[in-house]
C-alpha cells in the first residue's frame, strides 16, 4: 500500500471523527412552532409563525426548509420554501419575501419568523433543519388553508332616555354585573384577526362616534373570546325611537404577496342598539316626522271615568281623532280647550303638546269575570292627507270600583227595614211575656206539690 493512499485514508478518518461529535451533539435539538403566544402543531398558510430551532451548541449555518411530503421542488410557492441563518444574516433563500425582520438568534435558539404563501397547498409537509450542512430535524407538519370567522353572542341593546336629556349612558351597571348587558365576540377561524367594533352614523341621532363599545379594537388569536359593553352620549334628542346598527368586523392578518390576491373574505356581523327617548312609563308611536308619547295600559272600574294623556312633538300638523271599544268618549282637552271630535294640532320638535282624553268605562266585565280589556284607539292624519296612522291605549276594567259611592237606599227598602225592626221588637216582648208566665206556672206547681207533702206528713203522725 502506497504512502499516498495511507495519507488519504488518515485524512478521511480524521474528518469523520471531527464530524461525529457535531451530529451527536445536535441530535438533542428541538423545533417548536407558535402563532403569537400560542404553541402550534400545524402551520396556517399565509400567517406568520415563529419556528424556533434550539440547538445544543451554537452554529453559524442553520437552514430551515419546508416542502410537500412528496418532495422538494425549487421555485414553486405552492409547495416549497427555504430560509437560512448564516453568521448573523437571515435570508429567504428562494423568494426573498417570506421571512420577517423579527427573526433573531438568542444564544442557541434560532427564531425564524416566516410564512408560507396563503395559496400554499394544504397537505402534509416536511419541515427540515440542517446545521452545518447536516440534517438534524425532519418532521411532518400539516399546512392548513386559512379560515377567518367571527361568532357573536349579543342581545339587542335597549336604552331609555328622557326627552331633551344629555349624558353618558352605558350597558354596564356599576357594582351590579348581573344587571349589565354585554356582547361576546370570538375568533372562530384559524388566523389572527384585527377586530373592530363600529357604529353607523344616523343623521340627527349623532355621529358614528356617539356610540361606542369596550374592547372595540384589538388582535384576536384563533379561539380567543372577549366581552364588550355598549355606551353612548345622549344628544338632547326630542321624543323619538330609533335603532343604530353596530358592526363587528375582522381583518385577517394574512401575509399578502405582491402577485397574489387572497381569497379570504374579512368576516363581519351586526347587532342592534334601540334607543327610546320618552318620559318614564310611556311608549312611542312615530309617523313621518310626528312622535307621540302615550301609555299602553290604564286601570279603572266599571262606570268610572278616567283621563288618558299623551305628548306630541314633530315638524308637521296633524288631526287627532278616536274610536273607542267598550269605552265612552267624553272629549279631548288641549291647551284649556275641549274638543268633542277630531281636531288639528300644529307641532314642533322643541315643545311637547300635552293632550288629555276623558273616557268612561261603559261596559261591564262578563259574569263571573273579575275584569276585561277596553280599547282607546287614537287615529292620526297628517294635515296634508299624505299619511294616516293609529295607536292604542288599553284599559283594564274591573267589575266594581273600589272607591265607588254607595247607592242611596230606596223608600221600599227603608219600609222593609223598619217593619223588620218592629217585628223583631214585638217578638222579643212576646218572648219575655211567655217566659214570665212559664216561671209563674212553675212556681205554682212547686207550691202545690210542697203543700201535698206537708199534708201527707201530718196524716202519718196521727
Amino acid at each position: 500500500m502506497s504512502r499516498k493512499f495511507i495519507c488519504v485514508l488518515l485524512l478521511l478518518l480524521i474528518a469523520s471523527l471531527s464530524l461525529q461529535p457535531i451530529s451527536k451533539a445536535q441530535a438533542t435539538s428541538t423545533m417548536t412552532i407558535s402563532m403569537g403566544d400560542i404553541e402550534k402543531t400545524t402551520v396556517v398558510a399565509g400567517i406568520i409563525h415563529n419556528i424556533t430551532v434550539s440547538l445544543s451548541q451554537a452554529s453559524d449555518d442553520v437552514v430551515l426548509r419546508a416542502y410537500l411530503a412528496s418532495g422538494f421542488t425549487a421555485g414553486s410557492k405552492s409547495n416549497n420554501y427555504s430560509w437560512s441563518y448564516s453568521a448573523g444574516a437571515w435570508a429567504d433563500d428562494i423568494y426573498d419575501y417570506y421571512m420577517m425582520d423579527d427573526s433573531a438568534r438568542y444564544a442557541n435558539n434560532y427564531c425564524f419568523y416566516v410564512a408560507v404563501d396563503s395559496q400554499a397547498v394544504a397537505s402534509t409537509w416536511r419541515f427540515v433543519v440542517l446545521v452545518d450542512g447536516v440534517e438534524i430535524q425532519n418532521k411532518p407538519v400539516t399546512v392548513e388553508t386559512p379560515v377567518a370567522g367571527i361568532s357573536m353572542s349579543a342581545p339587542t341593546f335597549y336604552f331609555n332616555v328622557i326627552p331633551y336629556g344629555t349624558g353618558y349612558i352605558s350597558s354596564w351597571v356599576p357594582n351590579n354585573a348581573t344587571a349589565s348587558e354585554y356582547l361576546t365576540t370570538r375568533n372562530t377561524g384559524n388566523v389572527p384577526l384585527n377586530l373592530y367594533i363600529t357604529f353607523e352614523s344616523v343623521d340627527v341621532f349623532g355621529t358614528s362616534q356617539s356610540f361606542g363599545a369596550t374592547n372595540s379594537t384589538g388582535t384576536y388569536l384563533p379561539k380567543e373570546q372577549r366581552i364588550h359593553y355598549v355606551d353612548f352620549q345622549a344628544q338632547s334628542w326630542s321624543p323619538r325611537k330609533f335603532t343604530v346598527k353596530g358592526f363587528i368586523s375582522g381583518e385577517p392578518q394574512l401575509l399578502m404577496t405582491p402577485d397574489t390576491v387572497s381569497t379570504i373574505i374579512a368576516p363581519r356581523t351586526t347587532f342592534d342598539v334601540v334607543v327610546t327617548v320618552a318620559r318614564p312609563g310611556y311608549q312611542v308611536f312615530q309617523m313621518d316626522g310626528v312622535t307621540v308619547q302615550y301609555k299602553s295600559f290604564y286601570y279603572s272600574a266599571y262606570k268610572r271615568s278616567i283621563t288618558l294623556d299623551m305628548y306630541l312633538t314633530g315638524n308637521k300638523s296633524v288631526y287627532m281623532g278616536q274610536s273607542m271599544q267598550n269605552l265612552t268618549f267624553n272629549g279631548f282637552m288641549h291647551d284649556v280647550t275641549e274638543y268633542d271630535d277630531e281636531f288639528l294640532l300644529a307641532l314642533s320638535d322643541n315643545v311637547e303638546q300635552h293632550v288629555t282624553v276623558n273616557v268612561t268605562c261603559s261596559s261591564q266585565p262578563p259574569w263571573k269575570q273579575p275584569s276585561m280589556i277596553a280599547y282607546a284607539n287614537f287615529n292620526m292624519r297628517l294635515a296634508d292627507d299624505s299619511r294616516t296612522g293609529s295607536f292604542t291605549s288599553n284599559v283594564v276594567v274591573s267589575a266594581t270600583a273600589e272607591t265607588e259611592t254607595p247607592l242611596p237606599i230606596s223608600a221600599s227598602v227603608l219600609v222593609i227595614i223598619i217593619l223588620a225592626v218592629i217585628f223583631i221588637s214585638i217578638g222579643l216582648i212576646l218572648f219575655r211575656v211567655y217566659k214570665k208566665s212559664e216561671e209563674e206556672r212553675r212556681r205554682e206547681l212547686e207550691d202545690r206539690i210542697r203543700k201535698k207533702k206537708e199534708k201527707a206528713k201530718k196524716q202519718r203522725r196521727n
